[in-house]
Parts: structure tokens; sequence; C-alpha cells
């Protein structure tokens, strides 16, 4: 390693271990009677605190891809029995945010704030997760947003692409389902189906995850546990996000569209972060497509110019966990560009990789992971997506050293064991070879 790459990696793991530091020093776990669980983790580098429910759900709670969890939560900040939505979005004017998102799983509706601002956003917070007005006015405004949202998508290829593999990769289950969805379903969605969906999914209880980092002090943790202990438990059984749906595996489609592009999606389906070969097919995966260096970027790429994009990446998850691939490139090229990428993923398989690359890909992971959590508040999402992950709280602490611990031999072995089935693919934008 040259030197100006030790003086980098000492940098970042600095920086990790400070993060780290922080979330190991104020990690606390707390199961209240109602079934909310609290993460409480504390910094006083900064006055700031982050707050928010996190709700087990998200899109896969839906019945269908009508785009119904993101348009919902777009409209918990529009006003409650409570507070109107000026008084809610009030606390922007000393620099704070407040807001409301669906991912595929959980759905999040949190705040940053000065902490001078975290008992009123607290109660902000609580009457936007119980009592939200949802307007029927707005919610045709950010329905048609959404329908425009819909339109750009369809309209972007490479997002149209990645839309269609979802869509037929998880037929029949909601993991095909995305928060902007389909057209036709999104345009049919009505102000019923939001109450119902706020009622089973958010106004709940059981299972919710409540987050708070950032300056804490006693009296503020109290507030939070005495407002959050004050509401209802749920007669009915808690939401399960993370679970396991089926795929149509081994899925290999072409799909033909208009244009000179053509958008190859590539995943080997691959064990959850539990299992000892996550780590080594995560530097696996970085050795292929993780950033500039990666092998697939300086030769598909810069090398024969096959490739104006490609990358390859492998989030942690603990269901339906998969590498995923991606390449743009011109459709005459698509079908040699398919069989290239493939080829890198044999490759790995076949033979060892080298010292340089194992250690780039290592500086690679554990830089990037230490700079994705660099507030408070990204640590405290982070732990809190772990817990409910069943990984724990302290999974990110332990990152640097599985990531370092991996060797040649590991990758190899791994890639042996869970690469050799057929990829899952889906090519946009060229025809199928004869």
């Amino acid at each position: 390693m040259k030197a100006w790459q030790r003086v980098l990696t000492g940098v970042l793991l600095s920086v990790l271990l400070m993060c780290t530091a922080a979330a190991r020093n104020g990690a606390e776990i707390r199961t209240l009677e109602n079934g909310i669980t609290m993460v409480m983790l504390r910094d006083a580098n900064l006055p700031l605190v982050s707050m928010g429910f996190y709700q087990p759900g998200g899109v896969v709670a839906q019945s269908e891809d009508n785009s119904l969890a993101s348009i919902t939560y777009a409209l918990l900040s529009e006003g409650t029995r409570t507070y109107s939505r000026q008084q809610l979005h009030s606390i922007e004017e000393n620099g704070g945010s407040i807001g409301a998102q669906s991912y595929n799983r959980l759905g999040a509706l949190s705040a940053t704030v000065h902490r001078d601002d975290a008992a009123t956003t607290l109660s902000f917070l609580v009457s936007m997760q119980r009592e939200p007005l949802l307007p029927p006015e707005r919610f045709e405004v950010i329905r048609n947003q959404t329908m425009a949202a819909i339109a750009n998508r369809q309209a972007i290829a490479h997002r149209h692409g990645a839309w269609l593999f979802r869509r037929e990769l998880f037929a029949g289950t909601p993991m095909a389902f995305t928060a902007t969805g389909d057209a036709e379903a999104t345009a049919n969605l009505s102000i019923d189906e939001v109450r119902d969906y706020h009622r089973r999914v958010i106004a709940r209880s059981g299972g919710a995850y409540f987050l708070l980092a950032g300056d804490l002090d006693q009296p503020l943790i109290e507030l939070v546990v005495s407002q959050l202990s004050a509401l209802p438990a749920d007669d009915e059984t808690a939401l399960k996000a993370f679970v396991h749906f089926d795929t149509a595996s081994p899925l290999q489609r072409w799909h033909d569209a208009p244009g000179q592009q053509a958008h190859i999606f590539l995943r080997y389906s691959i064990p959850g972060a539990d299992d000892p070969c996550f780590p080594p097919l995560q530097v696996g995966t970085a050795i292929l497509g993780g950033g500039m260096g990666s092998r697939m970027f300086s030769q598909l790429r810069e090398r024969e110019g096959l490739a104006y994009s490609v990358n390859a990446s492998l989030g942690t998850t603990m269901v339906n966990a998969s590498i995923d691939a991606y390449m743009g490139t011109a459709r005459h090229n698509a079908a040699y560009a398919l069989d290239a990428m493939q080829r890198h993923f044999r490759q790995l398989r076949d033979e060892l990789v080298s010292e340089s690359e194992l250690q780039r890909a290592q500086n690679y992971l554990v830089g990037n992971h230490a700079l994705s959590r660099e507030t408070i508040g990204d640590q405290g999402f982070s732990a809190l997506l772990n817990i409910a992950m069943g990984l724990g709280a302290e999974h990110d602490a332990s990152y640097p050293e599985r990531i370092f611990a991996v060797t040649a031999q590991q990758i190899q072995q791994c890639a042996q064991q869970w690469l050799d089935a057929e990829p899952d693919f889906l090519v946009y934008g060229a025809d199928q070879p004869r």
C-alpha cells in the first residue's frame, strides 16, 4: 500500500472509530409496555437532536403497486387535529427539519432540531403519527405529484428498467412494489385507502421503533418515555416487514425499447448478513464494482470502452440479500456486455484475488461505511435498522473488523458457494440475440 493510501485509510478509520465510539457510549435500547422499542444514542458535540418513529411495513404493507405508502406518509405533515401544517413546519425557521418517508420495509416519521425545540417536536411527531388530518384536497395534489414522478421514471430508461426488473423478479409479492408505483393503480387510489393504511400500519405501537439521538439530557429522555408510554397498545399482531419473499429466479429477460442505450441489471442471490460468507462477498463485490478502482470499471469501461456506467453493490440485509450489478452500454453491445459482467463474477469464483485488490476493496468499504455515518442521526438510524433486522445495535461497531479479516481464500470459497448458480438478469433497451 502506498504512503498516501495508508494516510487516507488512517483518517477514514479515525472517523469510523469516533462514530462507533459515540454509538457505543450512548447506545440504549428500551422496550415500553405498549410494544414501542426506543433506541437512544447520546452525542453532545452539537446541540442537536434527531428523533422519530420508524414503523414496520412501508411499501410491502401494500396490497397493490399504487404508491399508497409514499402518498400516506407525505400527507402526515399536512396538518393534524392539534397542529396546523404551518405549526408543524415552524421548526424549520430555526434550522430544523421534519418530514415523513416510506421505504420498502419501513416508514419514517422523523425530525432533526435544535435541542431547545426537542420537546415541541416530540409533540408534533406524536400528533402526526396518531391524528393526522389526511386532507382530501392535499391528497389530490400529492397523488398528482406522484403521477408526475411516475411519468419521470418511465421517461428515464435506466430507472424504468430497474422498476421492470424488480416487478418481474418479485412478481406476485409486495416486494414487486415501489414507492412510486404503477401509473394506473396510483390514479385509482382513494383517500379511504390512505386512511385505512394509516390506521393499520402507521398509528400503531406494537413493533414500532422510536429513535432518540443527539444531545440528550435526562429530562428529555423522561419526557419521551412518558409521551410514548401514554400511547395505547395494539389489539392486532405487530407487522413483520423483514421477511423473505419468493422470487421468479432464475429470471432472464430482454426488453426492447427505443433509443441507442441498453441497461443491464444483474443479480446474484446470497445469504443474509449474519452468514459467515456475507463479509467475503461484500469485499468481492467491491473488487468487482465498487468505485473507479474496481475491476469492471477499470476493464470494461476504461480499457474496453464498453460501458458509460458500471457498478456492483451489496447492502446489509437479512432477507432477500443479493449482489446487484448494473451496466449502461450501447444497445449493439448488450449481449457481449452481459457476458463480460458474468465473466467477471466467474473469475471471482475461479481465481484468487490479488493482495492489492483485496486491500483496496477493504479500504473502500470501511471508508464509505464511515462517511455514511457522519452524523449521530445516521448512526442512530443504522443501529435501529440493525435491531429491526435482528443483527443487534452493535453490528456497525464490528464492521471494520469483519471486513479487514476477509482473506482472498474466503472470497473464492464463498464465491464458489454462492455465485455458481445462474444469475437473474434483465436487459432493457435491446433485443435478445437469436
